[in-house]
């Protein structure tokens, strides 16, 4: 489902602000029509990358020229990240949480059962749906 800012039928005179450019709907159409979530796939791969960098940060790995090191100090994330790759889709998911306590409870479960991309997603989603009906 594709949720819109505003509707795809309002084009140009029928929510002109008055006049001028026909592509300015209330002073500013290009943001106000575009998707909340693109499917422009730059847009996408953006994103696919800073929920990436949010957890390598988070896992204070994102500064490490040489991870060889700190992986020997932290040998339980090996599995996720090593010195010939990653686990890209698993890391992305990681990514998408944005509460601490969530994103660890995810972190040790995504350690212990290493799951492919698709049930992390699952996995993820499950927690953040529980921690929206936990603050409310």
């Amino acid at each position: 489902m594709r949720v819109r800012v505003a509707p795809k039928e309002v084009h140009g005179s029928e929510a002109s602000d008055g006049g001028g450019n026909p592509d300015e709907v209330w002073g500013g159409r290009g943001i106000m029509a575009k998707d909340i979530l693109p499917d422009d796939p730059s847009e996408c791969s953006k994103r696919y990358r800073l929920r990436v960098v949010r957890t390598m940060d988070r896992l204070e790995l994102l500064d490490e020229a040489n991870l060889t090191p700190t992986l020997t100090k932290k040998p339980e994330m090996r599995w996720l990240v090593d010195a010939t790759g990653a686990r890209w889709d698993i890391l992305a998911e990681l990514g998408r949480i944005g509460e601490k306590d969530t994103f660890e409870e995810a972190l040790r479960w995504v350690l212990q059962n290493r799951p492919g991309p698709e049930k992390a997603r699952a996995y993820v989603c499950r927690l953040k749906l529980g921690a929206c009906r936990q603050n409310r």
